[in-house]
């Protein structure tokens, strides 16, 4: 499953669990955890490639 599907699924169970007074169906519970997880698999990859901005170098910050 692509990334970007992964997100927009995750943005519409969201969308979704609004609707529902904050509330989740069971399958939902169950395809949110499964989406949260691909998606947590495919940052910690992005991770290890080094295809993700960390933050702001602090090396020429030398005030006193």
């Amino acid at each position: 499953m692509k990334s970007s599907q992964v997100l927009k699924d995750l943005l519409a169970l969201k969308e979704a669990y609004r609707r529902q007074n904050f509330t989740y169906t069971t399958e939902q519970q169950t395809q949110y955890k499964e989406l949260l997880t691909i998606r947590r698999e495919l940052v910690t990859q992005w991770k290890k490639d080094g295809r993700v901005w960390i933050g702001p170098s602090n090396i020429k910050s030398t005030r006193n």
